[in-house]
C-alpha cells in the first residue's frame, strides 16, 4: 500500500513539474481552421495560437440573449435580468464611448459565467467542432473542458488551464497578453486591472510590464497557454458591448491549481 502511495506521489510531482513549465517569449502562432489537424501539435509549443475562420457560433449573441427565455431566468443579478442588464449596458457603453471613457467591465465571476454558459449551448458547439481539434483520443482521458460566457471588458487574470480558448461571438475585442515573467513587475493588486491603464502610480516597474495586443473578431479564436496573463477590452466603437466565450481545457493538475487560485 505504501509503495502505491509513493508511486502516486512521485507521479503527481512529475506532472506538477511539467505543468509549471512555461514559455515566456513573445511569439504567436497562426493557423487556418482548415489546418486544424495541426492545432494539437502547435499547442504543445506552449505559446499563444490564433486560429482563423472557425465555424460560426449563433449562441451568446445579443439577439440570442433577447430571444431565448432561458437567459431571463438565470440568477446572475438579484434586481435585474441578464437581457435587461445587457440593454442597459449597451446604452451606458454609447455614453462612455462618446466621452472617450473605457467601456464597463463584466460584473460577474466564474460561477455565474459557467452558469450562463450552461444555458448558452456552447458545450454542444464545442463538442462538435473545437474539442475534437484540441483533445486527442488519448488525451480525452486526461483533459476536460470548462465553459464560460462573458460580456464587455474583462480585466487581468492568470490562466490556469493547460490551454484556454477565447473567442468573441458578437463584437470585436483587443486581447492583451502578458507572459508569466512580468508577474513580479505588476501591481500588488493586479487582478482585474487593464495593462493599457497602468501607470507609474500603480507600479514603479511600469517600463518592465511588457505585453502584446491581439485584435479578435468573430470567426477567430485565441488559445492561451497556462500561466500567461490575459485581459480584453472592446475594440472599436460598436454600440453594443462584446460577447465573449471561453473554453478552459483542464487537466486534474491544472484544475486543482484553478480551484486554489479561483481565477480563470
Amino acid at each position: 500500500m505504501l509503495d502505491i502511495l509513493l508511486i502516486l506521489l512521485v507521479l503527481f510531482l512529475i506532472l506538477t513539474f511539467f505543468y509549471k513549465q512555461s514559455i515566456c517569449e513573445f511569439r504567436i502562432n497562426q493557423l487556418e481552421w482548415t489546418q486544424r489537424e495541426n492545432i494539437i501539435e502547435l499547442l504543445q509549443e506552449k505559446v499563444p495560437l490564433v486560429v482563423r475562420s472557425i465555424p460560426s457560433a449563433a449562441f451568446w449573441t445579443h439577439m440570442d440573449v433577447q430571444a431565448r427565455n432561458c437567459f431571463s431566468t438565470l440568477s446572475v443579478f438579484q434586481d435585474i435580468t441578464l437581457p435587461d442588464w445587457l440593454l442597459a449596458s449597451n446604452q451606458l457603453t454609447n455614453d462612455r464611448l462618446a466621452n472617450n471613457r473605457l467601456v464597463i467591465s463584466c460584473p460577474w465571476k466564474h460561477d455565474q459565467a459557467e452558469l450562463i454558459a450552461s444555458a448558452s449551448g456552447i458545450s454542444i458547439w464545442a463538442a462538435k467542432w473545437l474539442n475534437p481539434a484540441v483533445i486527442s483520443r488519448f488525451m480525452s482521458y486526461w483533459l476536460f473542458p470548462k465553459y464560460y460566457c462573458w460580456a464587455s471588458n474583462v480585466g487581468l487574470r492568470k490562466m490556469s488551464a493547460i490551454t484556454t480558448c477565447i473567442f468573441p461571438v458578437d463584437g470585436e475585442i483587443t486581447v492583451s497578453l502578458l507572459p508569466e515573467s512580468v508577474e513580479s513587475y505588476l501591481p500588488a493588486s493586479w487582478n482585474d486591472c487593464f495593462p493599457s491603464e497602468l501607470t507609474i502610480k500603480d507600479t514603479p516597474f511600469i517600463a518592465d510590464v511588457k505585453y502584446i495586443d491581439i485584435v479578435l473578431r468573430p470567426g477567430s479564436c485565441l488559445f492561451v497557454p497556462a500561466h500567461w496573463f490575459v485581459a480584453w477590452t472592446q475594440h472599436g466603437t460598436a454600440k453594443s458591448i462584446p460577447m465573449v466565450c471561453q473554453i478552459s481545457y483542464h487537466s486534474p493538475i491544472s484544475y486543482l491549481a484553478y480551484q486554489s487560485r479561483k481565477v480563470i
